[in-house]
């Protein structure tokens, strides 16, 4: 059996919540009145860069960067703060304690709505099928589900409802004909997802990996569909590095470094992949043999329109942000974007 490795003892009930974005907002809301115009630590002295990251695959370049000795060469001190994730890390970085974070797209697309100068340095995983997949949704072994319609009437988990996996759901269930309205969403953590299908708390989950593949290889559930992201697009941008706008323009020669060893990891992992389950087993609790199982994101130094402006529209469509705009809006100068 592949242990649950990756579970953080709270009890699966405690890790049902109500919206975590919205809390999120409200937090950076409330942190931004706190601070003033002039709360935010905008310049940072010397050549050191604090970076909010978490210890899974997904944050791959900025290892690779700090393995291969990118942001040495550049003349960088990358210095690494582990936080939980961005609910934690965007106030941290709006408060000015790390400069460069990384979330997933819809969040900072929900902060840019909402008025936060959040701007991408350097792009993240990307959806790309069939080469890149790395979202699923399983249903519990023990359950008479079979096909997408089949959810209706049942209890489907996803990580955190009004963001990415929320949408995702939304336009499943567009795609495929669900009545999501015959369909229970609840709110659990990616690592008390095997428990709760294993405890039948759950029918069905949409997991990441590289919990898909071990809640898979468990026999705790069993595939619907492996491909859950390609109902959004068949490519787009699924998370990011982000800094303020602020804090770039007024280190601009120290952000740029920054790019340039993400860019440098980027074409690293992309021309050594057969290198990276190893070397992902030094910066996280994957094992070497695990990673050589999961679906591995993919990675850009540059990026198309589409890959975010999909995302968008597709926020503003199903009600997560109020009105739409351009995808350059919250794209740095150091990220070449394309058509």
């Amino acid at each position: 059996m592949v242990r649950a490795w990756l579970g953080s003892g709270r009890s699966v009930r405690s890790a049902w919540r109500p919206g975590a974005l919205t809390r999120w907002l409200g937090g950076l809301a409330l942190l931004g009145l706190l601070l003033g115009p002039q709360g935010s630590a905008l310049a940072q002295a010397g050549k050191a860069i604090s970076v909010a990251y978490m210890p899974i695959a997904n944050c791959l370049q900025f290892f690779v960067a700090l393995d291969k000795g990118f942001f040495t060469e550049q003349g960088v001190e990358a210095k690494r703060k582990v936080l939980a994730g961005g609910a934690v890390i965007a106030p941290a970085l709006e408060a000015g304690d790390v400069q460069v974070g990384y979330s997933n797209s819809i969040s900072i697309i929900a902060a840019h709505d909402r008025g936060f100068d959040f701007q991408i340095i350097t792009p993240a995983p990307l959806h790309e099928a069939p080469k890149h997949v790395f979202n699923g949704l399983l249903a519990g072994a023990n359950t008479s589900i079979t096909t997408l319609k089949d959810l209706e009437g049942k209890r489907v988990a996803i990580n955190t409802l009004g963001n990415i996996n929320d949408l995702n759901m939304k336009m499943i269930a567009a795609k495929y004909g669900i009545d999501l309205a015959k369909v229970k969403l609840l709110e659990v953590d990616f690592p008390k997802m095997e428990p709760a299908l294993r405890n039948n708390q759950i029918d069905a989950a949409i997991l990441t990996e590289p919990f898909y593949t071990v809640v898979a290889k468990n026999k705790v559930g069993r595939p619907v569909l492996a491909d859950t992201f390609s109902a959004i697009a068949p490519r787009f941008l699924v998370a990011v590095w982000f800094a303020k706008k602020a804090w770039m323009e007024q280190n601009a020669e120290l952000a740029g470094k920054f790019s340039t060893a993400m860019n440098r990891a980027t074409d690293y992992i992309n021309g050594h992949m057969g290198e990276m389950p190893e070397l992902i087993s030094r910066y996280t609790k994957l094992t070497a043999a695990l990673a050589k199982e999961i679906g591995w994101a993919g990675f850009s130094t540059s990026i198309k329109k589409s890959d975010l402006q999909v995302l968008i529209d597709s926020s503003q469509k199903y009600g997560f942000i109020k009105k739409t705009f351009n995808a350059g809006d919250i794209v740095s100068k150091f990220v070449p974007v394309t058509e």
